[in-house]
């Protein structure tokens, strides 16, 4: 944890919300997002981040660091569920301090006005047939999205918009050999070749493909090349 993220956690003891917890430690190459949303946790008023950008850079398990540590007073929704999952009740309900939102750019565009009206003044509204209900709530939204195409403007409007780019293949193989070490116990050697061939053979090279491939193939290099080859099957650069 570099200094800043250390200065930040010692003056925020008063805070409503859990940051020491928050386990940022174990998510690599996002140093600068986790600045942002640690400013936004800690902010007096409600803030609000979106995380935007390619599948398996680590967005949502930066969202779910801040949702794992504070469960007593937070709620996670796929944006996809939100309806099936009755995020408008739930929310009505237990009142959270924060919502957490994974792939808001699939989360149907009711919710998505609900959300709205609660980023942009704190009051959560519903309108049915025969039903209208509002509350007034202050709360923290943390959103991720591969996308903002489907997010509606005013909605995206109230977010701060972090862009998270996808890692250089510099970069890529840094963070995936660190993840494969420090996550799964992989012989350094063997998650460097693991990480560079997801990199040089996926398409859309991703950090849980060279974790796959690090528990199917047990560090075995017969193996390894095998799945890759399986995975990468049609799916050339």
């Amino acid at each position: 944890m570099n200094n800043f993220l250390k200065q930040v956690l010692k003056s925020i003891w008063h805070k409503p919300f859990s940051t020491r917890s928050c386990n940022f430690e174990n998510i690599y190459g996002l140093e600068k997002e986790e600045q942002a949303l640690m400013m936004a946790l800690t902010a007096e008023k409600p803030c609000h981040v979106l995380l935007v950008g390619p599948p398996g850079i680590g967005k949502t398990e930066l969202v779910l660091s801040i949702y794992n540590a504070n469960r007593n007073k937070a709620y996670f929704t796929y944006g996809a569920h939100s309806t099936k999952a009755g995020m408008v009740d739930k929310l009505f309900a237990d009142r959270p301090r924060i919502l957490v939102v994974d792939e808001l750019e699939t989360m149907p565009p009711s919710d998505q006005v609900s959300l709205l009206s609660l980023c942009q003044n704190g009051i959560l509204a519903e309108t049915k047939v025969r039903k209208t209900r509002q509350t007034q709530m202050n709360a923290w939204v943390f959103a991720t999205a591969n996308s903002t195409k489907k997010i509606l403007s005013p909605l995206l409007s109230r977010f701060i918009v972090l862009n998270v780019k996808k890692p250089t293949r510099k970069e890529f193989i840094e963070i995936g050999k660190r993840i494969l070490v420090q996550k799964e116990g992989t012989d350094p050697t063997i998650a460097l070749y693991i990480a560079s061939q997801v990199y040089d053979n996926k398409k859309n090279a991703d950090f849980r493909d060279a974790i796959k491939i690090a528990r199917a193939s047990n560090g075995e290099p017969v193996k390894i090349n095998l799945l890759i080859n399986i995975m990468s099957d049609g799916d050339s650069k």
